[in-house]
């Protein structure tokens, strides 16, 4: 492990430098002043309310009113604006003579979580200006307080958000994304770590220092790495739950010991691949392949309820997909430990399945000369 810094690299420093990255972008949990222009074309006091609310907004900060449509929509496609807030001519009067008048939002949506934050915020804003139009005129034609309050809403919502009554998304995105770029790492390094000696042509010394025993020579070659990223990722939760605060509602011991097996998984991933390929370079290519694109299918951004069966197969082949439920069940859901049962014995199952196939082949890679020296 000394002989290349590439191996302490990457199984702890660049580790922890991207736990590190991860925090600066999601420290402050909520997005906030999200800058956004605004065009007012009425420059009246209503429309001046309108552009002080919505730069009240903790999601918005109004950057700069521009003179027209050209010009606003030009510093939206810059990026130096996420919305541009088109407030029309004659706005209070229309409004205020019950013409409904429209104030028109463009938003980036390639920015997903910016483009919604800003359109549901907007929305807000001149629903609650509405509601204030509304509720003067009513009391204005004779109508009391009460009464006026029930004709703007006759029916109301009671919404209660379950299992992140915060929005942070810090406590969301930054406890799946550390996972999700510890099992690239740890996969990665297993993958060279053992490819290597097939590479170089190192495998008969190799399996010399094992006394003869292949499943000894994994063992020991993997060993130390194990301990190392087992390590980290129990850092990694332990800083997600206790330094950051974010809530575990269920059992941070079964999160643990999922995290373990995690890494075991992907280890075996790891072998399973080397000894398929007996290629160093093949290997970490699918490795990459496998592991880089994993977060898309695992359920944690887009549905698997409402993934194509494809989709759902390839996330089901991931331990990532077990692992983040178990995560995420256990840490925000507040689920017993018994719920996800089942999604340890998935990842037990990528160990207990793909290592002895694994090493059905080992032996012969390591002492046929024909599977060495491969890049």
């Amino acid at each position: 492990m000394t002989s290349r810094p590439l191996y302490l690299l990457v199984a702890l420093v660049l580790p922890l430098v991207t736990f590190g990255f991860f925090w600066v972008i999601f420290r402050q949990g909520i997005p906030r002043d999200l800058p956004v222009a605004v065009l007012d074309q009425d420059h009246s006091r209503f429309s001046r309310q309108i552009t002080r609310m919505i730069d009240a907004t903790p999601s918005m900060k109004v950057g700069e009113e521009v003179t027209s449509i050209l010009e606003g929509q030009s510093l939206l496609r810059s990026g130096k604006y996420y919305a541009l807030i088109v407030l029309s001519k004659n706005l209070e009067q229309d409004a205020m003579g019950g013409k409904a008048p429209a104030v028109i939002n463009y938003y980036n949506n390639e920015f997903l979580l910016a483009g919604s934050i800003i359109n549901r915020d907007v929305r807000r804003v001149i629903g609650t200006v509405s509601a204030g139009i509304d509720l003067r005129r009513r009391q204005s034609q004779g109508d009391m307080r009460a009464a006026a309050l029930a004709h703007l809403e006759p029916i109301q919502i009671s919404s209660k958000i379950l299992f992140n009554p915060y929005t942070n998304y810090m406590y969301f995105l930054g406890g799946t994304l550390n996972p999700t770029m510890l099992q690239i790492f740890v996969l990665t390094l297993s993958i060279f770590a053992l490819g290597i000696e097939l590479k170089d042509g190192t495998a008969p010394q190799w399996l010399d220092a094992a006394g003869g025993n292949a499943w000894q020579a994994v063992g020991g070659k993997l060993l130390p790495y194990t301990a190392i990223f087992i390590l980290v990722g129990c850092f990694m939760n332990a800083f997600h739950f206790h330094f950051l605060g974010a809530p575990v509602r269920g059992s941070e011991f079964f999160i643990q010991l999922s995290t373990v097996i995690m890494i075991l998984a992907y280890q075996a991933i790891a072998l399973f691949f080397v000894a398929v390929s007996a290629n160093l370079r093949f290997s970490l290519s699918s490795g990459a392949f496998y592991s880089a694109t994993a977060f898309a299918f695992v359920g944690m951004t887009f549905p698997i309820m409402a993934m194509p069966f494809a989709a759902k197969a390839w996330g089901a082949l991931l331990p990532l997909t077990y692992y983040l439920k178990i995560f995420v069940d256990q840490s925000m859901r507040g689920a017993t430990w018994t719920i996800n049962v089942s999604d340890l014995v998935m990842l037990l199952l990528f160990v207990c399945i793909l290592t002895p196939l694994a090493m059905l082949r080992m032996p012969r890679l390591m002492t046929e000369p024909k599977f060495w020296g491969k890049a």
